[in-house]
């Protein structure tokens, strides 16, 4: 891990930002991304861009490789999830997995659960090992936040899911996502400490 650091996103500067913006959309959309988002990575400011990562700012740990973003995570207590909820603006308020996930999170998760709402690794950097890394950092951080298991949900199509798996990460069940294209299906998971 020589070269390697994580850092809080709050840490990064503007260029880094709008990069880890663009993780973050690529981790929410893996599979079949909305119209809207097309629109906002084409036409968006950068201040708009920005105010997407603005919610989840304190809650995102950056692993980087000197000045580049390798991955990150974000994570939060279900205590932080309404003040993280609460802050999300424009499109992706109406997202039809952008709302399932949200409710899963706030009605469908004990108190010493451990949220991990994204996790991300850069397209250059797949394959080499890091979601290994990622996921200790995750472990340790749900540890010190003295929560009993780490919950997330994936869409069921999402070629991270066998990562996820073979990881350790154990199927709760199936929630049915409404109103999109392909009705695609979003699978809740979660890891043991």
């Amino acid at each position: 891990m020589k070269h390697f650091k994580f850092i809080n996103a709050a840490e990064l500067h503007t260029k880094q930002l709008l990069k880890l913006v663009q993780l973050l959309l690529e981790a929410e959309y893996p599979d079949s991304p909305p119209p809207e988002y097309h629109k906002f990575i084409v036409f968006a400011t950068n201040s708009d861009k920005l105010q997407t990562i603005q919610p989840y700012i304190n809650h995102t740990h950056v692993l980087m490789r000197e000045s580049d973003i390798v991955g990150f995570l974000v994570v939060s207590t279900k205590h932080q999830i309404k003040e993280i909820s609460n802050n999300i603006s424009g499109w992706r308020q109406q997202d039809p997995e952008v709302i399932s996930c949200l409710d899963f999170y706030s009605n469908g998760t004990q108190d010493s659960d451990f949220i991990l709402q994204y996790i991300a690794i850069d397209a250059k950097y797949r394959g080499q090992g890091f979601f290994k890394i990622l996921k200790n950092y995750l472990t340790k951080l749900a540890k010190n936040s003295n929560c009993s298991r780490i919950v997330f949900m994936s869409q069921i199509t999402n070629p991270a899911l066998g990562i996820y798996k073979y990881y350790g990460a154990k199927v709760m069940n199936e929630a049915k996502l409404v109103n999109t294209i392909d009705n695609n299906n979003l699978v809740k998971l979660y890891f043991t400490l």
